[in-house]
């Protein structure tokens, strides 16, 4: 099972750089963090997943989703995580030291090579949605709807969103020259990416002297847009593929750093505007504004086609007004919050403490008439039949 492979790692590699009969080399053992990562915390979270799931099989089998819906975000963060260093990981132990792996895997009499091994967790998560989509399909035949149903299409949501979020990762893991300090998971949700033209002027923007586009010298870029930064890439070919990996992901495109926008610097505007005297038409521009001290850059966007211009217009018109709300937050927390008065009056009386309205005893009575709802709202699995698949662990 897939724990179990987790768990060989764990116990028959990752502690060989404590093995002094090992003879790992010191560029290796200064390195081994780089490979495993969160190998442990991967085993970790999927041991207590596969736990709670045989209870699940023993007890209602519906609530299996709910299990999977509960650690949407930790499964994110794992894989995403792994992801992020999988790159380096490869390289190190695919290619660097190669043979000395190689003599481990024989003195082990382990089937599977490096590269087998540090892949298995990217194949993982891409293949969720297919085994939850047999198990949705099984459960109509059987019966199953109404809310029970309805869990089991949120988990095929998620786990059809979890490969895009890590691939997306490993894609932007291949930025090279990144600068220090910058962490691809650590800025937050990839909101977007993508390939256009982009033209470069010094800030900051103004339509009444900025130049028409005939002016700009536009250059293809990658760009990549997180919750918390803009990067903007280069794209460079690195060749046939090396790896497996390679071939499985199918990102042989390395990209370069060139510059960076942080959120709270950032300002989009719809469109590029310059004087009107010069005849020209600026056409599907919009422009990022960067309002960092000393910097003072405007890019302009000059998108393939509309679909493309809306869905990045959109996604910084949305980002820009998050961070206009969470500053109103930090300059007025009471307005934010509703008042002082709102607060005063929710639930923290002599009545909430006792169990009525607001109170403890609501608060329970409330979750247990949800749940005897939902045991009405549809059919369940026919337990007896079922077992629990070794896909799962």
């Amino acid at each position: 099972s897939y724990v179990n492979k987790l768990r060989f790692i764990a116990e028959k590699y990752i502690p060989l750089k404590d093995d002094p009969d090992a003879a790992l080399p010191p560029d290796l053992a200064e390195k081994w963090s780089i490979i495993w990562g969160n190998w442990r915390r991967l085993l970790e979270g999927h041991e207590e997943i596969l736990t709670k799931l045989k209870q699940a099989f023993q007890t209602d089998i519906d609530s299996v989703a709910g299990v999977f819906i509960a650690k949407e975000r930790h499964m994110t963060s794992w894989y995403s995580k792994y992801c992020e260093n999988h790159r380096k990981a490869q390289h190190i132990a695919c290619e660097q030291h190669r043979e000395f792996f190689e003599q481990v895997r024989q003195t082990l009499r382990d089937k599977e090579d490096m590269n087998s091994h540090l892949m298995s967790p990217v194949q993982r998560c891409m293949r969720y949605s297919l085994l939850v989509g047999t198990v949705i399909d099984k459960a109509r035949k059987d019966g199953l709807e109404g809310r029970a149903l309805s869990d089991w299409e949120r988990m095929r949501d998620i786990m059809r969103e979890l490969p895009l979020k890590t691939e997306s990762i490993m894609e932007a893991s291949r930025i090279d020259n990144l600068e220090p300090g910058i962490r691809i998971t650590a800025l937050g949700q990839m909101r977007t990416k993508g390939v256009v033209r982009l033209g470069v002027l010094p800030g900051p923007y103004n339509p009444s002297s900025n130049p028409p586009p005939s002016q700009l010298k536009f250059e293809q870029r990658k760009i990549f847009l997180f919750d918390q930064m803009m990067l903007v890439t280069e794209a460079k070919k690195s060749g046939k593929a090396k790896t497996a990996s390679d071939q499985f992901s199918g990102l042989q495109t390395i990209y370069i750093y060139r510059s960076k926008v942080k959120m709270n610097n950032m300002r989009h505007f719809s469109a590029y505007k310059f004087p009107e005297a010069s005849g020209e038409s600026s056409g599907q521009l919009f422009c990022v504004a960067d309002t960092t001290p000393g910097a003072n850059v405007v890019y302009v966007f000059d998108p393939v086609d509309a679909d493309t211009r809306a869905q990045w217009v959109a996604e910084l018109r949305q980002m820009e007004q998050q961070q206009q709300d969470f500053l109103k937050v930090l300059q007025n927390p009471v307005m934010a919050s509703g008042g002082a008065g709102d607060q005063a009056s929710g639930g923290g009386g002599a009545a909430g403490a006792g169990g009525g309205p607001g109170g403890s005893g609501g608060v329970d009575s409330g979750r247990k008439s949800v749940k005897d709802k939902t045991k009405t709202e549809g059919k369940s699995f026919n337990t007896s039949s079922m077992r629990l698949p070794n896909k799962w662990g």
